[in-house]
């Protein structure tokens, strides 16, 4: 039996490797952490949807730690923490109004970049209907010239929201020209699936069956984000078109859950 939604207030009884901000959000009751009876951690998770209240401690705790340590790993833990509380909650407003916050201050070409993908990866569970795509793409404008020399988890963060917008097919280039290297080419073929969503999102078949051809030569154990990418939209694709799309494929090996999955399309 587990007790969830544990809340420890105390700094001694939170252990160290909770982190300082995880700890900084524990104790002002923004997080909790989930324990079992013997009291090991099992998961630290938000404790309620974002307020207004919870936005002026938020900034007042980070403000507190800049002046404490001002080290920018810590930080980015900071702003990275916020962007999954928004996502978590599907609260667009909470990321807008944390990444205006932040870009009044002086930052590095890495953080600003750091804080866009943030904001951006906030509304990937969204609908269309749901976020201001204009204001989106305003946003990806500030940092689009500055996409050079980042890390593989960065460059894909950009690119996985980006891809979901009217300029899904730009993403192509920047994925072209990201990885480049052959060392890279599972990343980059793993990155189609982005474009294959965007395109589908946008009702442009014939797009994503452009890009599902660069799949021919991929292994089977990497296909399923592809398949994944056709499934979701089984609520607007006939079962025809679905599985028009996914025979252009070759070595087509499906995980048993992505079965489950197109077995429960074809039932409906």
């Amino acid at each position: 039996m587990f007790r969830f939604g544990l809340h420890l207030r105390c700094t001694d009884v939170i252990p160290r490797k909770v982190g300082v901000v995880r700890s900084m959000f524990i104790e002002n009751g923004l997080m909790a952490m989930v324990t079992n009876q013997e009291g090991k951690i099992l998961d630290i998770k938000w404790d309620k949807d974002p307020s207004e209240k919870d936005f002026k401690t938020l900034v007042q705790l980070f403000s507190k730690l800049e002046k404490q340590q001002n080290k920018v790993p810590v930080m980015l833990h900071f702003d990275s923490l916020i962007s999954d509380w928004a996502k978590t909650y599907e609260n667009m407003e909470l990321a807008e109004k944390w990444l205006d916050f932040r870009l009044q201050q002086k930052l590095t070409k890495f953080e600003k970049v750091s804080l866009v993908r943030g904001y951006m990866m906030s509304f990937t569970s969204l609908d269309p209907s749901e976020f201001d795509e204009n204001k989106v793409l305003q946003i990806f404008e500030k940092i689009e010239n500055d996409l050079d020399n980042l890390d593989n988890s960065t460059f894909c963060g950009i690119v996985t929201p980006l891809s979901l917008t009217r300029r899904y097919k730009d993403c192509l280039g920047l994925i072209e020209e990201h990885f480049s290297g052959p060392k890279e080419w599972s990343i980059k073929k793993n990155c189609y699936s982005y474009i294959v969503d965007g395109a589908l999102r946008n009702n442009d078949v014939t797009y994503a069956a452009q890009i599902i051809r660069e799949y021919k030569d991929l292994n089977p154990d990497r296909i399923d984000s592809l398949w994944l990418s056709v499934l979701k939209h089984s609520n607007k694709l006939s079962v025809d078109c679905m599985l028009d799309l996914l025979s252009l494929v070759d070595n087509l090996n499906p995980s048993s859950e992505v079965l489950m999955d197109l077995h429960t399309v074809i039932e409906k």
